[in-house]
């Protein structure tokens, strides 16, 4: 199942919740239109890491199931506050009376999966990318090096069919992709001019 306009309404609605989300004049929707997404709702969405990591996994760009590597049982997601992305794929099944210590990121066999960004600056990334927008207007909001800039244009355009220029069709192509054998940019922030 493709992330869907409903659930990206969806979302809107649970971020236009949260106390921290201005108003607007006229009744005007910050976040976009219903079922569009636009910066300021990639902003706030990541503004709880809990909100923009269930839209990840509901959205199918991260995976919902993964098995362990050491025992083969499905993994559960536990909070990992000294994580980057806040959580990790563990296992701690019993197996021949010893409990199972197998861990993984939640990036892994993902759209994120090699990359030292952070997930939402993958998002802010690609969203200004498919939007056309200048590099040097990328590299100044998000301080990103050039050479970050052109790895994910490079990899956004192998990565997308011909003609895609919604964000939410790359969200659509990218949660029904296969991603075990395409490995994004290693990036940093530390490359950051």
């Amino acid at each position: 199942m493709l992330l869907r306009i409903t659930n990206i309404k969806d979302y809107q609605d649970r971020v236009r919740e949260l106390p921290y989300v201005p108003t607007t004049s006229f009744r005007r929707d910050s976040l976009g239109y219903p079922g569009d997404i636009n910066k300021l709702f990639l902003m706030f969405l990541f503004s709880d890491r809990n909100t923009g990591i269930q839209f990840l996994n509901d959205g199918r760009l991260i995976r919902s199931k993964v098995q362990c590597n050491l025992c083969s049982c499905d993994m559960t997601w536990y909070a990992d506050p000294s994580n980057l992305d806040g959580f990790r794929w563990r296992c701690r099944r019993m197996v021949a009376g010893t409990r199972c210590s197998g861990s993984r990121s939640i990036r892994h066999g993902s759209w994120f999966h090699g990359s030292n960004l952070t997930l939402h600056e993958v998002l802010y990334l690609t969203y200004n990318i498919l939007r056309r927008e200048p590099a040097s207007l990328i590299q100044h909001e998000h301080h990103f090096s050039d050479h970050t800039i052109t790895d994910w244009e490079m990899f956004a355009a192998r990565s997308t069919a011909q003609g895609v220029s919604q964000f939410t069709q790359f969200l659509a192509i990218a949660a029904s992709t296969d991603w075990s054998s395409c490995t994004p940019p290693v990036t940093s922030r530390s490359d950051a001019t």
